[in-house]
């Protein structure tokens, strides 16, 4: 299954509630009072990031959809059922597409239910056919153990409540540190990247020619001028490349 929200509970900041997310976009905003467990999310996210939800010990909950390529894995195509027909003919097929809460404990699945109820299950057979029930239960047990889940793969970085954006030397070894520390950098490459700059040394980890020596882009020049922009006690401080205020004022340079 193809996880498209998750949520959990058993955790020291979510103990019997459902706490989660009811979809994950490419980019999300928690928003919510202090003291809410906000950060505490981020347990979450970076087990998702990291493929071990199901060892923390949390009760998970995730709904998504059947999807074809993983039913097929569990009724073949070339294996038949009792009636003759195959088991993806007998069973299979009526759930391709099909949305599902499944619920895991401790990383063991504890429980599934389709939004139709219980009688959903029994969908395009005989329920009273109970050898091909418990094949059919059996086949989706299998399939839900090892659900897709969202973010998996990807890498997790955490950003400190108390980090601090300062200027940095143009580094091309991207970084991202929870102090803060290369979040600059990351800007300034970002910069030349939103132009026409962008070019294939550049995602080799080497910036285009006109993001060196001096010659940046006019869009990464205004992303560094506001990267290294420090506030100051008495009010902010001038960028690298002119006064806050001419900044907000000027036209866009042209590129």
């Amino acid at each position: 299954m193809h996880a498209e929200s998750i949520k959990f509970r058993e955790h020291p900041c979510f103990k019997t509630e459902w706490s989660g997310f009811d979809a994950i976009k490419p980019i999300n905003v928690i928003i919510g009072r202090n003291n809410t467990g906000k950060s505490h999310l981020l347990d979450l996210v970076r087990s998702m990031c990291d493929g071990n939800v199901q060892s923390q010990g949390w009760e998970v909950q995730l709904c998504g959809k059947l999807e074809q390529e993983q039913l097929v894995n569990v009724f073949s195509q070339n294996q038949n059922s009792s009636h003759g027909h195959t088991m993806w003919v007998a069973h299979g097929v009526h759930f391709v597409g099909a949305p599902l809460t499944a619920t895991y404990k401790r990383g063991n699945l504890s429980s599934f239910e389709f939004p139709e109820g219980p009688e959903s299950v029994a969908r395009g057979m005989n329920p009273l056919d109970t050898h091909e029930m418990e094949l059919r239960k059996e086949g989706l047990n299998r399939l839900l153990k090892t659900p897709d889940l969202p973010l998996h793969g990807n890498t997790f970085h955490r950003l400190l409540a108390d980090r601090n954006i300062v200027p940095e030397v143009e580094d091309n070894n991207l970084r991202l540190e929870g102090t803060g520390a290369g979040a600059t950098n990351i800007v300034r490459r970002y910069g030349c990247i939103a132009g026409d700059a962008f070019s294939a040394p550049a995602a080799r980890g080497t910036a285009p020619d006109h993001c060196q020596g001096g010659r940046t882009h006019g869009r990464a020049r205004r992303a560094r001028g506001y990267a290294h922009h420090s506030p100051g006690h008495g009010g902010e401080a001038p960028g690298r490349y002119g006064s806050p205020a001419s900044r907000r004022v000027s036209k866009p340079e042209s590129t």
